[in-house]
Order: C-alpha cells, then sequence, then structure tokens
C-alpha cells in the first residue's frame, strides 16, 4: 500500500516546477556542517564517489569543486538539468545520470563511496532499502564505504505524528510572542528565551523537540504493531514508521509524499541484514535549532538528533 502509492507520487512531486526551484535555491546553501566534517573524514580524494539522489546539486557542485570525483544520479531529468546549469556558471563540470536508485546498473566494485542524500533511503518500503543497501555494497570496492544520511526532522509531520500544532495553538493563547515568519523552530526558541537561562536553553531545546514527535510516533507504532500481530497476513495498513506528510512546516511542496521514519535501531537492524557492519554516525541539532554541536550529550539524546549520518562498511 505505501510503496504502490509512493512510486507514483515521488517522480510527480519532485518534477514539479516548485520543486525544482526550490532544490535550485538550497544549491547556495552548499553543504550542511555535518555533511562537511563526515565527507572531510571518509572520501577519498584519490577515489570515486556515487551520489544518489543528487538533485539540483547541493552536494554535489561543492564536493566536485573541491577536487572529488562524483557520479550523480537522480530520478528527475529537470533537477538533473538544473544541477549541469547550475554547475556551468561556476566552471565545474558534471557526471550525472537520469536514473533510479532501485536500479542501479553499475558494475560491481565500482566506486570507493556510495552516498545516500539526506532522507532520500526513507522513501523507500522496507524491502527496497535492504535491496538498496545490499546493491550499494556490491558497487564498492574493497574496504569502501557507503555514507547514509538520515533526516528524522519533525518540521515534516503534522497531528498525530507532530504535536507541533497544540504547540501553536498554546502560542498563541498564552505567550504574547512577536509572529516571526522563519518557523516554528524560531517560536520555540523565543519561549526558551524568556523560560530558562542561556546554559539551560539548548537542552530544552533538544527535550522539546524529542517530545513532541517522538513521544505520539511511540503509542502510533506501539497500535500499528499490535494490530499487525492481531491480524497476521490480513494486515494491510502502514508499517510501524511509516508515515504520509500530511503538511509540512518546512517545505510546503512535501505534502503527500510517504516517509519512513527512520530511527537509530531501525537502521541498525537494516544495517545488520544487508549484512554490512556500522564503524561511525555523526549526529546534529544544529541544522534546526542552532544548537551548539559540541554539547556534551548523553547517547540517549544524540541518537535521537533530527539528522544523522551513518558510515557503513563491508565485512
Amino acid at each position: 500500500m505505501f510503496q504502490a502509492l509512493a512510486d507514483d507520487i515521488l517522480k510527480n512531486k519532485f518534477s514539479s516546477s516548485e520543486s525544482i526551484r526550490f532544490y535550485s535555491a538550497a544549491v547556495t546553501k552548499g553543504l550542511a556542517d555535518i555533511e562537511r566534517q563526515v565527507f572531510d573524514k571518509y572520501l577519498k580524494k584519490e577515489g570515486r564517489c556515487l551520489l544518489l539522489g543528487c538533485g539540483a546539486g547541493r552536494e554535489v557542485i561543492p564536493l566536485v569543486g573541491a577536487g572529488f570525483e562524483v557520479v550523480g544520479l537522480d530520478l528527475v531529468e529537470g533537477l538533473i538539468f538544473s544541477a549541469n546549469k547550475l554547475a556551468e556558471k561556476k566552471g565545474i563540470k558534471l557526471q550525472l545520470l537520469v536514473g533510479d536508485m532501485r536500479c542501479l546498473m553499475f558494475k560491481d566494485n565500482t566506486f570507493d563511496t556510495v552516498i545516500f542524500a539526506a532522507g532520500i533511503i526513507q522513501l523507500l518500503s522496507q524491502k527496497q532499502k535492504i535491496e538498496v543497501l545490499t546493491e550499494a555494497k556490491n558497487l564498492l570496492r574493497k574496504n569502501g564505504s557507503i555514507i547514509l544520511c538520515v533526516d528524522n526532522n519533525n518540521y515534516y509531520f503534522a497531528f498525530p505524528y507532530s504535536f507541533w500544532p497544540l504547540f501553536e495553538l498554546v502560542l498563541k493563547m498564552k505567550w504574547k510572542i512577536r509572529k516571526i515568519n522563519k518557523g516554528p523552530a524560531r517560536q520555540i526558541k523565543q519561549v526558551s528565551k524568556v523560560l530558562f537561562r542561556p546554559f539551560v536553553q539548548s537542552y530544552f531545546l533538544i527535550i522539546f523537540n524529542i517530545l513532541t514527535i517522538y513521544f505520539p510516533s511511540f503509542f502510533i507504532d506501539l497500535i500499528r504493531g499490535l494490530k499487525k500481530r492481531i491480524m497476521g497476513k490480513f494486515y494491510k495498513g502502514f508499517e510501524p514508521g511509516q508515515r504520509f506528510i500530511r503538511k509540512s512546516f518546512l517545505v510546503e511542496l512535501l505534502s503527500g509524499l510517504p516517509i519512513t521514519f527512520y530511527r537509530f535501531k531501525d537502521v541498525k537492524k537494516d544495517i545488520k541484514e544487508s549484512n554490512m557492519r556500522l564503524v561511525d554516525y555523526m549526529t546534529t541539532w544544529g541544522s534546526y535549532w542552532g544548537i551548539d554541536n559540541n554539547l556534551p550529550l548523553p547517547n540517549f539524546l544524540k541518537i535521537r538528533s533530527p539528522w544523522i549520518t551513518y558510515v557503513l562498511k563491508d565485512f
């Protein structure tokens, strides 16, 4: 059910003129700090890299500009065209292909690194995730790496998957804070400045983020899991972790897309099923909240950050 809709929706959504404009504009932002850190650590200047879900070039243009050999793949021809056009203005020549990561046509042992762009693997079904990770592993040369960027940003979800709408209602009724047009993250940050001293603010923001998305998700997935166990093969609903973006707080064009809420334990399970091993992971809260990434955090908070980048290797 989930994937039957996904196959029809994905290409149409990302091929729209609104989508192409949005992702083309995002190219100017360049790499996020967490991407730059993991790429500096694990990409090989003398190696060859495959970037799945290259879009309009936000990642591939700075990587090629820095001297890396990167082949980009994307499902949408319009995004590939935009990436080439933007790169040409910078005097950069790209190797980009229109294609589907669910059907990779490269020879085995071709790349030193395979990168899954932020959130791209979360658009796949459970079965497809394992298949794509396994195929990506086969493309790696000896001692090669897979870099998997997972985005569990709660802006993507409306009630009941997130409690953001309830929080917005409280803001309007109880706290008379000036309306800021840059989104709810800015509003909650203003509230935290009023309620707490600076050294506590970051922890408040992190815990609030977790409560607004992980708390409702726990009960939704618990009910789904019980239904599946009771109904067995007759269960036709969504799997635990599967979502539809009914309304997006960040980008309205994402509304209606299917996406998997990809938790740390789920990623580790899929890595194991793909016969790979997790060698490193990096987390960040800074991209959404402006929180210092050097803030000391216990592991149970780190693994619930909105953006985690995993590094995988073959055994």
